[in-house]
C-alpha cells in the first residue's frame, strides 16, 4: 500500500519516512537509509527527530539497546534478593 502511494509521490517526505521506519523496524537498515535520505534532504528538521534510522544504516543495521524504535525495551539488571 505504501509502495503504491510512493510510486505516485516518490518525493513525499511523509511516505518516505513511513517506508524508512517500516524497513528499520523489520531490520533492513540499508533500505531504511535509502528512504530516509529523501526525508533528510527535504525536511532536515523532521529528519533530526528520527536520526536513529540514519545511525542504524550507517552502523550496518546495528541497533543499540534502548535506542528509540528498538524492538525490545532496555532492561537493566537488578539484584532482587
Amino acid at each position: 500500500m505504501l509502495g503504491d502511494a510512493l510510486g505516485r509521490r516518490p518525493d513525499s517526505v511523509y511516505l518516505n519516512l513511513a517506508m524508512a521506519r517500516s524497513h528499520y523496524q523489520s531490520g533492513d537498515a540499508r533500505s531504511a537509509g535509502r528512504f530516509f535520505q529523501v526525508v533528510r534532504q527535504r525536511a532536515p528538521i523532521l529528519a533530526s527527530r528520527y536520526s536513529y534510522i540514519e545511525d542504524a544504516s550507517a552502523d550496518g543495521g546495528v541497533v543499540r539497546a534502548g535506542a528509540p524504535g528498538a524492538a525490545d525495551p532496555l532492561i537493566w539488571a537488578a539484584d532482587f534478593d
